[in-house]
């Protein structure tokens, strides 16, 4: 606990500020590279993130508007590095180098969903990205495949279930890129849409942690996490499994779950969640 507090506390030390007006930009020193965090508040994504090695910069999860975009590539510009690669994870946006790459499984998937695609156009025009490039000429990458740039490699592993098949990317065996980080909170009835999905998310965190990494990066949520925060997540998910185990009833549920973690946010959704896991 205390090595974890002091862990925090030195990234936290050690992280520089920018603020700007369409978001800010958080820096972090790992081994062999930099970690930029750009946190934004644009459409369907919270999270862009620029690797800046040696010589080279690597665009990682890309804003999918071109205001957040603009400042995104102004940003790069000052670093004075040329942009050798762009990498979409888990949500395709805008591109900022002349190669770029996509989990093979996330490739295969976007072909099926011409709807979601046509929303994100309707809803933001001419201030949309073209992204019909991810699909066409993007390089897949499959599962378990390492790419490298300016000496930072890039694992390309298997990812968790869900809406979006993918990858979850190790970069430089420091730190892992995760869609949405674990929730601090109770389930939701959303991520709780019946007593499968409970087994599913307990697979999915065992999943994330065989990265093998201290920190995590995600696309939605706070952008960073330990691995120590998927592990009690973990640990939450299987003991209200183990709760609906003992349960005959959702309202017995709801209130064993409330009184195992009383501090947990969201206990006003427990009697959906809890009615959900009985279906």
């Amino acid at each position: 606990m205390k090595k974890t507090f002091l862990f925090l506390m030195a990234l936290v030390c050690a992280m520089v500020v920018n603020a700007q007006s369409n978001g800010t930009f958080t820096v972090q020193q790992f081994k062999g590279f930099k970690l930029h965090i750009y946190n934004h508040d644009g459409g369907p994504g919270d999270h862009s993130f620029v690797i800046e090695g040696p010589t080279s910069l690597i665009a990682l999860e890309t804003p999918l508007t071109k205001p957040y975009g603009n400042m995104y590539a102004e940003y790069m510009q000052k670093l004075n590095k040329p942009v050798i690669a762009t990498i979409t994870g888990y949500d395709v946006g805008g591109s900022f180098s002349q190669n770029n790459f996509i989990p093979e499984p996330l490739k295969e998937t976007m072909k099926g969903m011409g709807n979601m695609v046509q929303n994100y156009k309707n809803r933001y025009g001419d201030n949309m990205y073209d992204i019909d490039f991810w699909t066409t000429t993007a390089e897949a990458v499959p599962n378990g495949a390492t790419k490298t740039w300016d000496g930072i490699a890039f694992r390309f592993d298997k990812g968790p279930a869900g809406f979006l098949t993918s990858a979850t990317i190790v970069v430089g065996g420091q730190v892992a890129l995760l869609h949405s980080e674990p929730s601090a909170g109770h389930l939701t009835a959303r991520e709780a849409q019946n007593a499968a999905a409970l087994d599913a998310a307990i697979a999915n965190d065992e999943l994330v942690l065989q990265s093998k990494v201290k920190i995590y990066i995600s696309h939605h949520g706070s952008g960073l996490c330990t691995a120590k925060d998927v592990k009690n997540h973990l640990k939450y998910l299987k003991k209200v499994k183990a709760l609906r185990a003992k349960a005959t009833t959702p309202e017995q549920l709801a209130a064993a779950i409330q009184k195992a973690f009383p501090n947990r946010s969201g206990a006003e959704a427990l009697a959906e969640v809890a009615a959900n896991l009985f279906k």
